[in-house]
């Protein structure tokens, strides 16, 4: 009987643990203690430890999340850290921009005081440090910006769906009959893009309401009133119209046309923006024209679709630029125009500055509300040389849009079994290792609350899936927690536990993570963070004796104990009992695994195993019938037990099992055995069939299958030559070792010729013949 240890405690209380075996006790988390190899691992790719300890953490909380280091400095050695920030702030003072929004003001550039474009100051070089400083991000929300925008087929139409929530775009259809969304699926399927980066970067560029004219179809109208009114300013906007070198035909021909991206949009003034966004509308695609009737111009949403898609892929995704963030900082050097000149800095998508970090968080609420964060992501960020230990946020986190999500919530975590530890604000504890004997349980427990509130609590044993803790209130927890408002409330959730069984993991070192799920909500503002670590517990799980049992057929069994790690040869096969049946091999169980294997096969034991005799029964019947048609052949038909051929499909598997037979002159075979190893040993010719279906049948003695086979083509010659004939199945083991079973030969059953089988169907008065197939009957009866 599995023994369960329960490492008790009072909850909430300082208690010193009595156990069987002394534990040590916790210590404070860190990613770098909790998950040593494979903070190590991102340290060899190239990781600084800055990066690599936030980046751990990460892979704690999302097993399937993967990183990559983008190794700026070392792709081009004068790409530092300082130079870089040069280049995106004092070598061009538009390149870099904020709004001109009071609340902004932190992130402006101290002197610069010029308004660029439709109202935007240049930004701080202290704006654009830590807006560049990918350490500022590396959390649950804002890493978004560092994923490869590549298409990913996990990605579902739902997602997408939701990521246009509350837009013009939900649930609205474009001209060519399809919803937003499931276009966005389509050509991101298509051209190889993520459809969750087509939706965010529309939502992006054209707001919730998709009122700009970009995407009314409009735009030649607002640009005619802006030009013929003189208008200088709308509102606070700057829109700055030029005095001639318009008239009203020229600019309302852009009345039609569609940008959904913004792409070509610049310039300073409202005008010159929409203006040069309807000049790459008209232009569009010219390699689609042929498709779209000779045009290749965006004159419907779709077409702007497509087309700005194909364009973020050639000019950016498939330049080097394939994250949001490296489409707003072109840092990497390998980014070339179509001559192989440089696009670093200048050929970048956006000039403000928090573009990346906006977009990345819509592609994030899309994920975090649809439950998909534990998909698997890739995440390709820079690294630099030369960089500073900090890049701290000009505004000190006063500007939510710019501020890290990770700043705006808190949470901490008590562990009160089987350890007492209890974590720092916003951080997690990493206990020492923790000794259980594999097979027996330990108890987890504790409290844990956050600011948003909780849903609920989940395990994970070394990253393989999560799985739910118990969830509860604890009306201490709540008085000790007082300022966590959404916690301390009546009902709310506060307190987990679980009982996890050891048995599932193999001897040697493992990690149990914990993890809580906030109270997402994206309505109430609670949505800069959907799961947080709580808790890593280290174990070293210890050996103990594996018991095999064998489970023979007539319900008897017999159960050994054998030493962790040893070795066990697979015992010979019972007898069978019963003639026409033959043994298979052992069904053999080690826990969660399933073989099927030969006697004599050796295992390493790790797991308690069950052995099951398979046994298959096969029967050649009696005598031959004699095929005619253009060509003469005998043949022979075979049967097994309906139930033991399925039991043997169970434990083999269908596509490892074959059948058919195995055909000889009888003169050839002589007093030797007809197997196929025999037969090539002495070079005696034999032909061998594979059969490919069977037929169900019910005879007086239960069901069973049957299947036929035919010798190869007698001539006259031979119509007075015997034929032998025996049945086989074929095994594959999990080994990969094969064996072949054949039925026993006997010649007076098994051994016929063609002569001899005609003969008998013409004395037969009982089954009536055509005239043809008389005559042939009669032709091979000699």
């Amino acid at each position: 009987m599995k023994k369960t240890i329960r490492f008790t405690a009072l909850l909430l209380c300082a208690v010193t643990l009595v156990i069987s075996t002394a534990l040590p006790s916790g210590a404070a988390g860190s990613p770098h203690s909790s998950d040593n190899e494979y903070y190590t691992y991102l340290l060899g790719l190239g990781f600084p430890a800055s990066y690599a300890e936030k980046l751990t953490e990460l892979h704690l909380l999302h097993p399937a999340w993967t990183f990559e280091p983008l190794l700026v400095s070392r792709l081009n050695p004068s790409y530092t850290w300082d130079y870089v920030i040069y280049m995106e702030t004092q070598d061009e003072p538009k390149r870099s921009l904020v709004p001109s929004g009071p609340e902004y003001s932190a992130f402006r550039h101290p002197t610069n005081t010029t308004l660029y474009d439709t109202g935007w100051y240049q930004a701080s070089r202290e704006a654009v440090e830590y807006m560049m400083d990918p350490r500022n991000f590396l959390n649950e929300k804002d890493i978004f910006q560092f994923e490869d925008l590549g298409y990913n087929d996990t990605v579902t139409l739902a997602q997408v769906e939701s990521s246009l929530a509350g837009t013009f775009m939900d649930g609205a259809y474009l001209e060519n009959g399809k919803t937003y969304a499931e276009y966005f699926m389509e050509v991101g399927g298509e051209l190889g893009i993520s459809p969750l980066h087509l939706a965010a970067r529309a939502r992006q560029e054209q707001g919730n309401p998709g009122a700009g004219p970009q995407v009314s179809g409009r735009c030649g109208d607002r640009l005619w009133y802006y030009y013929s009114n003189r208008i200088e300013y709308e509102g606070p906007v700057y829109i700055n119209p030029p005095v001639q070198g318009h008239t009203e035909e020229s600019l309302k021909q852009y009345n039609g046309l569609y940008n959904i991206y913004n792409i070509g949009a610049g310039g300073t003034g409202k005008f010159a923006v929409f203006l040069n966004s309807m000049k790459e509308a008209q232009t569009g695609t010219p390699s689609m024209a042929g498709e779209w009737g000779g045009s290749g111009a965006w004159d419907t949403k779709w077409k702007s679709i497509y087309g700005g898609a194909l364009r973020l892929r050639d000019r950016y995704i498939s330049n080097y630029q394939s994250t949001l963030y490296l489409q707003k900082w072109n840092v990497d050097s390998r980014s070339k125009t179509d001559t192989g000149a440089s696009r670093n800095f200048w050929g970048q998508y956006m000039q403000n500055i928090g573009a990346a970090l906006s977009e990345a968080r819509t592609t994030y609420l899309s994920l975090a509300e649809n439950g998909c964060l534990d998909s698997a992501y890739h995440f390709l960020i820079p690294v630099y040389s030369g960089m500073p230990q900090t890049c701290p946020d000009p505004a000190g986190g006063r500007y939510a849009a710019y501020a890290a999500s990770d700043t705006k919530f808190n949470f901490i975590t008590q562990l009160v079994y089987p350890v007492s530890e209890k974590s720092s604000p916003g951080g997690f504890i990493s206990t020492a290792t923790l000794s259980v004997t594999r097979g027996e349980s330990i108890t987890v427990g504790g409290w844990s609350v956050h600011t948003y509130g909780l849903t609920g609590y989940e395990y994970s044993a070394d990253g393989q899936g999560w799985l739910p803790m118990e969830a509860s209130h604890s009306p201490a927890a709540a008085a000790l927690n007082p300022g966590y408002s959404r916690c301390s409330a009546p009902n709310s959730l506060n307190s987990y536990s679980a009982t996890i069984n050891t048995a599932g993991l193999s001897v040697g070192r493992h990690k149990i993570v914990l993890r809580a799920k906030t109270a997402f909500d994206t309505s109430a503002q609670l949505a800069d963070n959907a799961h947080y670590l709580m808790a890593v517990l280290n174990l070293e799980i210890l050996p103990r004796d594996v018991t095999v049992t064998v489970e023979y057929k007539d319900g008897n069994s017999s159960v050994s104990t054998h030493p962790y790690g040893s070795r066990l040869s697979l015992p010979a096969a019972p007898l069978p009992g019963a003639p026409d049946t033959y043994f298979a091999g052992w069904a053999v169980e080690a826990g969660a695994e399933r073989l099927f294997l030969p006697a004599g096969a050796e295992i390493t034991l790790t797991e308690d195993l069950t052995l099951r005799p398979v046994y298959i029964d096969l029967i050649l019947l009696e005598g031959a019938a004699l095929k005619i048609n253009l060509t003469t052949s005998l043949r022979f038909t075979a049967v097994t037990s309906y139930d033991r051929y399925t039991r043997l499909v169970s434990a083999a598997g269908k596509n490892n099992i074959g059948y058919g037979l195995i055909f000889c002159k009888t003169s050839d075979l002589g007093s030797m055995l007809l197997h196929p190893t025999v037969l090539e040993a002495t070079n005696t010719p034999y032909s061998r069939t594979y059969s490919e279906g069977w037929v169900h049948t019910a005879l007086q003695s239960g069901e069973y299958y049957g299947y036929c086979g035919d010798t190869q083509p007698i001539t006259s010659a031979d119509y007075s030559t015997s034929y032998s004939a025996v049945a086989y199945f074929s095994i594959k083991y999990s080994n990969g070792k094969t064996a072949l079973i054949c039925t026993a030969y006997d010649a007076a059953k098994n051994s016929r010729s063609a002569e001899y089988v005609a003969r008998a169907a013409l004395a037969d008065t009982k089954t009536s013949y055509t005239p043809e197939a008389i005559e042939i009957l009669k032709k091979i009866a000699g």
